[in-house]
């Protein structure tokens, strides 16, 4: 089956998205209690990614009329509702793959600090997309894996739904959830990435080339398609 448009556009630009949960503090032993259900709640995979996802979707439709006034303030709430869940380093790693070592830190650095924004932006156009489709949140197999994939569905008239697996990894220093990868329709963000930039990755003047296309892209407005 092809991809339609919002399938392709949502495939390239939802990287990211890394969900991490938050440790709540205690207080009192009756606040300890609740803190702890909490915790549970959140640290099974698929409540977090429908509790991260759904606060998001929520603040964009309390958001529209700011939004349609000036687009570029969807950057914003991306950056605030989704960027503090994701780790641009180690997607921007998993892209570098084999690469990885032929560059310095600081060249590393850049990429990744780029790579962010260009994240923002792209997540900020797609968003634009965004109709209150429904959004169906699946429960997928939970067994205290360090490595899970959780499941949603966007429900689109008159289309099949569009099957979308997050790619969970639990940090084994923090406990916290990271989204890793974005699979639609079989098709993973960082396999697609990693053959459409591999040629940039070949030597020191191509990266170059990689971190200026990104700087332009993230530099983009958001625009609405009439």
């Amino acid at each position: 089956m092809k991809l339609t448009k919002f399938k392709s556009i949502l495939l390239c630009v939802l990287c990211s998205t890394l969900f991490t949960n938050n440790v709540f503090a205690s207080v009192s032993t009756e606040n300890t209690v609740v803190k702890k259900v909490e915790n549970m709640i959140e640290n099974e995979p698929n409540s977090f990614t429908e509790k991260v996802a759904s606060n998001f979707f929520k603040a964009l439709k309390e958001n529209q009329d700011k939004i349609k006034q000036n687009p570029n303030s969807l950057k914003s709430l991306v950056k605030d509702k989704i960027m503090i869940y994701v780790n641009p380093k180690y997607i921007g790693s998993q892209i570098l793959s084999n690469y990885y070592k032929n560059f310095t830190e600081e060249e590393r650095n850049q990429y990744f600090t780029v790579l962010e924004k260009y994240l923002i932006t792209n997540y900020a156009q797609v968003f634009t997309l965004y109709k209150g489709q429904e959004i169906n949140y699946l429960k997928v197999p939970y067994n205290n894996e360090n490595i899970v994939k959780t499941k949603i569905q966007v429900v689109q008239n008159n289309f099949n739904p569009v099957n979308i697996h997050f790619s969970l990894r639990k940090n084994s220093k923090t406990q916290e959830w990271q989204l890793y990868d974005i699979t639609a329709e079989g098709i993973s963000f960082i396999e697609s990435k990693r053959a459409e930039w591999s040629k940039y990755f070949k030597n020191k003047e191509s990266f170059q080339e990689l971190i200026k296309y990104l700087t332009e892209a993230s530099n983009k407005d958001i625009v609405f398609n009439k």
